[in-house]
Formats: structure tokens, sequence, C-alpha cells
């Protein structure tokens, strides 16, 4: 697997004093700035659709909801690329909890059932032993493959399914009709930008999302990895470490 590249793209603000003390200007600094005008976007949206304004039609209705949704992609977006660039700079922090992870799962699966109009199947043992991580990364992480397999065209039912062991646990999150070929897998967890003939550029298969989701996997002293078979369909797996002395839970 190729390690992402996480170094983003940076210019230098010279202190305005005038002495040579500089220092790189990046994504993360600018997330205020960013994050506002979206925040009135989604605000002022979110009181239209209440009809605070009026009563709307249906089609002024529709397109206000579209609006605010692209307007809360852009937001997980720009959080997306933000959290990569303190991952670079190892700024990122992690409030490191031991977890139950089922209740994680439970947590977050009527959210995405809300925001992305999948079917969710859960397979959860009896006992299950506590993890050692960040719970809200770990939310991030699956949101993240969740997002990933909901936005390819044939996946209408994601699988999530525990799987303990005496060193870790193990959360897989299937795609069942979901087939890869191995060139997109090669590159899905790579943070790189491919140029094209017609110099078009791209960012490789896994976007954003899905290298962030490797590398917060990988701080928790874990992994991320992915296969992918025309009959049984993609299958992400997401380890993590098992508390130390920790007990099974029911």
């Amino acid at each position: 697997m190729t390690e992402p590249n996480l170094q983003p793209n940076q210019f230098f603000i010279q202190n305005p004093t005038g002495s040579a003390s500089s220092r790189p200007l990046e994504l993360r600094h600018l997330s205020h700035d960013l994050r506002g005008p979206l925040n009135s976007i989604l605000g002022f949206s979110e009181l239209l659709l209440d009809g605070v304004e009026g009563p709307l039609t249906d089609l002024q209705t529709e397109d206000i909801s579209a609006i605010r949704q692209s307007a809360k992609h852009l937001m997980w977006l720009i959080n997306t690329v933000v959290d990569l660039s303190k991952l670079a700079a190892d700024e990122l922090k992690f409030d490191m909890v031991d977890i139950f992870l089922p209740d994680v799962i439970q947590k977050l699966v009527p959210l995405i059932k809300r925001e992305m109009s999948v079917e969710i199947t859960i397979d959860i043992p009896n006992a299950i032993p506590m993890v050692r991580g960040d719970s809200d990364r770990i939310d991030q992480i699956v949101l993240n493959v969740s997002r990933f397999l909901i936005d390819q065209e044939k996946v209408k039912k994601i699988r999530l399914i525990v799987e303990p062991n005496e060193t870790d646990v193990t959360l897989r999150m299937i795609a069942p009709n979901l087939f890869l070929p191995t060139p997109k897998l090669d590159e899905i967890f790579e943070l790189a930008v491919h140029t094209d003939a017609q110099g078009h550029s791209k960012l490789s298969y896994g976007g954003v999302a899905l290298p962030l989701a490797w590398q917060l996997a990988a701080r928790h002293q874990g992994s991320l990895r992915v296969e992918s078979r025309e009959e049984t369909g993609t299958c992400f797996f997401l380890k993590l470490p098992i508390a130390a002395a920790s007990p099974a839970q029911k």
C-alpha cells in the first residue's frame, strides 16, 4: 500500500514587522474563515425550511433542501481536509478511553440511515471486549467508510459485523453488491492527485475520506483494509486493539 502523502500545498506568511520568521499557511489555519460562511448558509436554509419566511412550494422546498445538503457535504469535506492537515502537522488531538464498540455502532446507525438513505443490518455477538480509542475519531472512521460505500452507485445496503478475538475487535463494513477492481483497491487509501494527458486533475479513488480513515485507524494502533470479490462484494475491515485487562461485555 502506498503511504498517503499528507503534505498540503503551502505558502508562507511573512511577519509584518519585517523579521525573517515565517510559517507555512495551511488549510487548518483557515478553517474558521471557511466554516463561517457555510454555517450561515446552513442556518438560513434551515430557517427557510422551517417556514420562518412563510410557506414554501414543493419546488422551493426541494431546491433549498438540495442547497442545505450540498452545504453539509462541503462542511464535511472541509473538516476532513482540515483533519488531514492537522495529522500531517501532528496537531490532531486524541482522547483515548475504553470504548464499547457496539454502543458506537448503535449511535451511528440512525444517523447513517437518516442522512444516507441506506438499509443497514447489524450482527453483534453477545460478549464483546472494550477497545481503546477516541470515540469521536472512531465515529469518523465508520462514517467516512459508510459515505464512501453509499456514494457508489449500486450500494443500497450495508452490513455491519463485529468480530472479537484475543487481541482486538474487528468491525466489518460490507456492501454485498459492490465489486471494486484491483486498480481501484491499490489506490483507495492514497492521498494523491492524478493528472491526465489533457491536464485535468482528480483525487485518488478514495478521495480524502478514506485516506483520513486509514490514518486515524493507524493512530489507534489499529488498521483499516479492504477486500473486494465479485461473489461477495466489498468489505472494509476496521481493527482496533482491545483495552488492557478488558472484560467482555454484553
